[in-house]
């Protein structure tokens, strides 16, 4: 993944997969409680944040397999 980033190819079904990770992971609020300082965010800040991540999802698998790839207009 790190290779994908650098040589920026990274795309949307790379992130899309980071975000089925991180819900394996317990989402937000799993990750969270396992990095340091983070424990100052509410848990009204958290489930906006985990609410941001499933639009981001669902417009993710809105898109063609075509703009995925390449989200270039």
């Amino acid at each position: 993944m790190r290779d994908k980033i650098m040589s920026a190819t990274f795309d949307f079904n790379d992130f899309l997969t980071q975000l089925e990770m991180m819900g394996n992971m317990g989402g937000m609020g799993g990750l969270m409680k396992m990095m340091p300082g983070t424990n100052k965010m509410s848990d009204r800040e958290m489930q906006e944040a985990e609410k941001s991540l499933k639009i981001s999802k669902s417009l993710i698998m809105s898109m063609t397999p075509q703009e995925r790839l390449n989200p270039k207009p």
